[in-house]
């Protein structure tokens, strides 16, 4: 018998047979049906790109800005070539490392030493690159100049002035340099002379300096100096300065003061001297600007080191140390010979000052009349002894000059007298003395005979001593050689030098004359000299 199916029959059984192969293929009714298909590694992150930094300053460090690695779903190698990179703001490293999908990646380059020229670094995360490039700038800026002898203004009876000076340029070097029409010559990449033809009158004289990139200050550098007889005052004949002692320099007015005796139709006084000008003025006198704690004989001055205080510091032969306001001129008593005091050391004729460099508040003096090297407390006035001839070494006559060398923890200490003319050391400690330079020692001739000052800008191997008529001497704290730098006879008329100071960072020494009434600058390395103020020179 034939048994045939319904429609209805042959579908259910086709489908069943369908879900049985189905679940055959899949591997049967296991649980290894539910897991998630496996992904493979891809450590190839997307294309990524590095800015480009322009106008970088010569050899300074560049970093770029950050990138973000994407793209990749495994830890990615990470390497570069020609710089350093860091990963989410760690440290910068040359090293191989590896970064994964979401990190933040900087690149550093040290930008060239050469202007206008490439360095460039190469990162590469999985194989995909990216290159830093970093320029240097371009030399844009003129360079620049300065004049650092002759000063501001002065006046010189000459047809020529040796101009002496510097120059800089940040990017590159120098091409040339011209004052007025005289090209400078170079020593070295930054110093440089010139000597200017002076025409009659006042001469402005003009540095104009070019790079190695043409680059051009036209005025870089300018000073006025007048041509005129020496003889004569420069600028006026006000305020004369009849017989100056001693003098300073006060930065912060921009002058020099210097102690004038009372001689000849004199004052004494405190005469300032304008350095841009040359003019003249009483800061304080007789009656300027009162008649308090007036000066007898007023010789050594120094600016206390502390600004605030704003005074400078006077002694005086009338056994006083007197206090004067920049400002004004007032006078006030800081220390004196005549109050009795047992503690303190004996106060005659002070004759020179000096700031211990280490202490504001501490200053020492030496006394030619009752020979000694004094400490003095510039707050209370309270001095003490330091050296005198009960202590070890060649005795004091007349010491009348002082510098504190605070490497070597001594004073060096002139003494002008003409049985002595000595460089003294004096142990700040002990006070024991030891002469560095005396009339035989280590050589007869240019002796220290009148010295009344002394000054250095390089303490550790030399001192410049005034010596009226043998001009300035130069000499070795180390040796004891003496030297002629400054020859009174190239001045007309010849000088007779009797004072000096040198004030740090300046590039020329301050000198007095007493013969031609006059304040002068000479020039620390060529001894080219010029009149910064003076009055008639008397027949």
């Amino acid at each position: 018998m034939t048994i045939v199916q319904s429609p209805q029959s042959w579908i259910k059984q086709t489908f069943f047979i369908g879900i049985i192969a189905a679940l055959t293929a899949c591997g049967g009714s296991g649980g290894g049906g539910n897991e998630p298909p496996i992904t493979p590694p891809d450590t190839t992150p997307n294309a990524f790109t590095l800015n480009v930094v322009a106008d970088a300053e010569p050899g300074e460090d560049v970093v770029s800005e950050p990138i973000t690695v994407g793209g990749i779903n495994a830890p990615a190698a990470i390497s570069v070539e020609g710089g350093q990179y860091s990963i989410n703001d760690g440290g910068y490293t040359s090293s191989a490392g590896t970064v994964t999908n979401g990190q933040m990646v900087t690149v550093k380059v040290v930008a060239s030493t050469s202007l206008e020229t490439d360095s460039s670094a190469t990162l590469n995360i999985g194989g995909v690159t990216g290159t830093f490039v970093v320029t240097t700038l371009a030399d844009t800026t003129p360079p620049t100049a300065q004049i650092t002898f002759p000063p501001p203004m002065s006046m010189k009876d000459a047809e020529t002035i040796l101009v002496r000076g510097v120059a800089n340029d940040d990017y590159s070097g120098i091409k040339s340099l011209m004052v007025n029409d005289a090209e400078a010559v170079f020593s070295d990449d930054t110093n440089w002379t010139a000597t200017v033809t002076l025409a009659e009158g006042e001469n402005q004289l003009v540095v104009e300096v070019v790079d190695d990139a043409d680059n051009v200050n036209e005025t870089a550098s300018s000073v006025v100096i007048h041509r005129a007889e020496e003889a004569g005052e420069f600028p006026d004949e006000n305020n004369p300065i009849t017989y100056g002692n001693h003098l300073t320099f006060d930065k912060a007015n921009n002058r020099i003061l210097v102690t004038n005796f009372e001689y000849v139709d004199g004052i004494s006084a405190v005469i300032a001297v304008d350095l841009l000008t040359g003019v003249r003025t009483i800061l304080s006198g007789p009656d300027t600007p009162n008649t308090e704690n007036t000066f007898l004989r007023p010789t050594g001055i120094v600016v206390d080191a502390d600004a605030d205080r704003n005074r400078a510091l006077v002694l005086d032969q009338g056994r006083k140390i007197i206090v004067v306001d920049l400002a004004d001129g007032t006078r006030t008593l800081l220390s004196d010979g005549e109050t009795p005091d047992d503690q303190q050391p004996i106060l005659s004729a002070p004759a020179n000052i000096t700031l211990d460099p280490n202490d504001p508040n501490i200053a020492y003096i030496v006394d030619e009349d009752v020979p000694n090297v004094q400490k003095i407390d510039l707050a209370s006035g309270k001095r003490t002894l330091v050296s005198d001839n009960s202590h070890e070494g060649i005795a004091f006559v007349a010491p009348n000059s002082i510098l504190v060398d605070v490497e070597n923890n001594r004073a060096l200490v002139g003494d002008g007298d003409a049985t002595t003319a000595a460089l003294f050391s004096v142990d700040l400690e002990t006070g024991d003395r030891e002469v560095i330079s005396d009339l035989e020692n280590p050589q007869p001739g240019l002796p220290l005979y009148g010295a009344r000052a002394m000054a250095s800008d390089n303490l550790a191997e030399y001192v410049f001593f005034d010596s009226g008529l043998n001009g300035i001497l130069k000499v070795n704290v180390n040796t004891g050689e003496r030297e002629s730098f400054f020859d009174p006879f190239s001045t007309s008329p010849a000088n007779v030098v009797h004072s000096l100071y040198l004030e740090p960072g300046f590039s020329y020494l301050f000198y007095l004359d007493n013969r031609t009434q006059g304040v002068y600058a000479v020039d620390s390395k060529s001894a080219e000299y010029v009149v910064i103020s003076k009055s008639q020179t008397p027949d």
